[in-house]
């Protein structure tokens, strides 16, 4: 954990360098080096709107610490490095100043007209500050101090319960960006957890070995995901430093004040505790030139905090870590989504997949693995497209299942007929994304009935109820009429289903009967036994009323002198021949009568009448229309 804070943290210190005895007013006088002006002076700088004049400057303005100090024949040299919008280049100025006991801490120094942005650093400096503040080091004292900070950390280095809570608090031009990690610790049965922002990883010893699990967020999902198992803790790279504290050097200064302790040391000593890749540390102290860092430490009943801060030009970095022996506890992850794992050696539970599994997240270039057990029978295979689904057995060997050949479900290319068994079922993807994605594997057989195309439910009641248990449910229906006729269902209410005519055994018709409508539906039969299948997109259930009379049209009807037994069910072009007979020359009249249920049609019927020459031929005789 030091080693993230230090890799996301530069910390500078100070340090003393030589002092003297100055008369009268102070008591001491240091010289000021390159090396020691930090202890003393910080510079900022602010960029007025131009002057009366148009004259464009900048103002370096010195604090120094000591509150009752002052400069004394103190000359600085300062680099200025300015940035131009217009011209797109960075050019560099230097600009000496000297301070005089009780001169202006804040200095105008012009600069261009097309300088948009200027930064200053001190190059050089000579001369020397009076102060009352001694920067002598009492190394007896510093020693006392040490060991009496031994003894009140001793119990948070022997706690076999510790939380961490680390916070980082970054400020640059008066915004601040603040982040926190806590960490869980502890010693048996080993667990560790480690947390921002929601995600991190937890690492927990179970039935002697390590599993490590990864918790994370995506887009506004959170999820945990076991990573790996290993038998010892030493096996695990990912695991976070755990050494609690600072290690209390002897090459640290020591001071105690208003309850809280000080450690002062050199950099390099105390980052190569928390660094051990020398490159990094190498870079680390390459951006990074203070050669001193300061520590503090406040310790209360069951807690300590460390912290150190970091001033640097235009912002400055915070960070502390309190260590506490009363809050460990392990994370709660009841409002997280367990992940597949990516190796099917750490499937813990088999997934009921009969239903919607959901929001499962995948990553692109590995593989999510299940455990699924099946019993036989025809499975719809339900994923987006752009994955794939691969079986084995348990014992790692492919698994291809047959496609199901029943006509009944042509429609769909999903369904597989599954042998009885237990498998690892693998989710991949050649497609590079990471992203979400829901699945099912669903047993038609969990539907309460299965249309038979051969066993059709024959309609032989004034009412039916049609119920749909899902997708793949089908309600195979069939009306016996010798003469055909007029089948009118009327539904409840208006729905979704779809109502096909079947043409022949394993053929359907194209258009769907049903209007979606709360309307009835009128279906003209054909003679004999009428099948239709009945389907959905979703689970319904309707209720339909069911009339059946009338007889279908067919060649040879005679018109008499008497309406016929039955009404005559148009054929569906809609056109009808009938015969009649005039013995002798005269008028006719044509009477229709229309079943109550439909209304006459507005512009009425047209009517052409051919008539039979003596060779039997009919030939166009008249036409007119019924009103």
């Amino acid at each position: 954990m030091r080693k993230f804070i230090y890799f996301t943290v530069t910390i500078f210190i100070l340090f003393l360098t030589g002092c003297t005895n100055d008369s009268n007013r102070y008591k001491f006088s240091y010289d000021l080096t390159m090396d020691n002006y930090t202890d003393f002076i910080e510079i900022s700088t602010f960029t007025p709107a131009s002057n009366e004049s148009g004259e464009k400057f900048i103002q370096i303005i010195v604090t120094i610490k000591d509150g009752d100090a002052l400069l004394d024949d103190v000359e600085i040299t300062y680099s200025l490095q300015h940035y131009s919008n217009f011209f797109d280049n960075y050019t560099t100025t230097t600009h000496t100043h000297t301070y005089t006991l009780h001169s202006d801490l804040i200095i105008n120094v012009p600069i261009s007209l097309f300088s948009d942005q200027t930064t200053v650093k001190i190059t050089s400096i000579k001369g020397r500050v009076l102060t009352n503040t001694s920067r002598e080091i009492d190394y007896e004292q510093s020693e006392k101090i040490k060991l009496q900070l031994e003894s009140m950390l001793t119990p948070f280095l022997d706690a076999t319960e510790l939380s961490i809570e680390t916070k980082i608090a970054l400020t640059i031009s008066g915004q601040t960006i603040n982040e926190s990690v806590f960490m869980n610790i502890r010693q048996s049965p080993f667990y560790l957890s480690s947390f921002s922002n929601n995600q991190g990883i937890i690492i927990s010893e179970s039935n002697n070995s390590y599993i490590l699990t990864e918790v994370g967020r995506f887009e506004s999902l959170n999820y945990y995901r076991l990573i790996d198992q290993f038998d010892s803790i030493d096996e695990v790279d990912s695991i976070p430093d755990t050494d609690i504290g600072v290690v209390l050097s002897d090459d640290f200064f020591y001071s105690f004040e208003d309850d809280i302790y000080t450690l002062t040391g050199d950099t390099k000593t105390i980052l190569r505790q928390m660094i051990t890749d020398e490159d990094t540390l190498n870079a680390f102290l390459n951006v990074y030139k203070d050669n001193k860092l300061t520590l503090t430490i406040r310790v209360n009943d069951y807690s300590y905090t460390e912290t150190v801060n970091l001033n640097f030009e235009g912002g400055s970095i915070m960070v502390s870590m309190t260590y506490d022996t009363s809050k460990f506890s392990e994370a709660n992850l009841n409002n997280y989504v367990q992940m597949p794992p990516l190796n099917p050696e750490l499937i813990t539970h088999s997934t009921d997949v009969s239903q919607t599994v959901k929001d499962q997240l995948f990553v692109s270039g590995t593989t999510n693995y299940y455990r699924v057990e099946l019993t036989g029978g025809l499975y719809a295979f339900e994923i987006d497209s752009s994955f794939d689904m691969t079986f084995y057995t348990l014992d790692g060997t492919l698994v291809h299942f047959d496609k199901s050949t029943d006509p009944l479900y042509a429609e769909h290319k999903n369904i597989y007929n599954i042998p009885e068994g237990t498998y690892i079922l693998a989710i991949s993807s050649r497609a590079d994304f990471v992203k979400l994605y829901d699945f099912r594997i669903f047993p038609l057989n969990s539907y309460k009935t299965i249309g038979d195309q051969l066993n059709p439910i024959l309609l032989t009641e004034d009412a039916i109820n049609v119920e749909i248990e899902g997708l793949y449910d089908y309600v195979i229906l069939a009306v016996e009429a010798p003469e055909g006729g007029l089948l009118t269902l009327s539904p409840d209410k208006a729905s979704n289903l779809f109502i096909y005519r079947y043409i022949s055994d394993d053929h359907l018709d194209s258009s769907n009967l049903n209007n979606k409508e709360s309307k009835p539906i009128y279906i003209s039969l054909t003679p004999g036994i009428n099948k239709f299948r009945v389907s959905s997109w979703y689970v319904e259930t309707i209720l339909f009323d069911i009339d059946l009379h009338g007889v279908t049209w067919h060649d040879g009807i005679t018109l008499t002198d008497s309406y016929s037994d039955e009404f005559i069910i148009t054929s569906r072009n809609g056109s009808n021949d009938y015969s009649f007979t005039m013995d002798n020359d005269g008028y006719f009249v044509i009477d229709i009568l229309l079943d109550e249920m439909l209304s006459f049609p507005r512009y009425g019927y047209s009517a052409y009448i051919s008539k039979s020459n003596d060779l039997g031929v009919y030939q166009s005789y008249t036409s007119f229309s019924i009103t």
